[in-house]
């Protein structure tokens, strides 16, 4: 997905963001590194609820980004901004 047609390039900048964080935990969960993590055990750990997990890995909820952060943290991610 691009986001070539959102005019703030601040917004632009934060929908890839939230996007790339989004497909790296996705990746993690696909390659079976978190094989021995529940979904409900990584909810628990990002201290979001199962009912925002489920969607967010699914690909059906565009989740707010410290929600995102909290999850891809608990799942192991680094997260690092040049």
């Amino acid at each position: 997905m691009t986001f070539d047609d959102v005019p703030d390039e601040g917004l632009r900048a934060a929908c890839v963001l939230v996007q790339d964080v989004a497909a790296a935990l996705l990746a993690q969960l696909e390659d079976g590194k978190l094989a021995e993590v529940s979904k409900r055990e990584l909810a628990r750990r990002a201290g979001v609820g199962q009912a925002t997990l489920w969607p967010l890995l699914a690909g059906t909820l565009w989740p707010r980004i410290d929600t995102l952060m909290r999850v891809a943290q608990a799942a192991g991610l680094r997260i690092s901004v040049l």
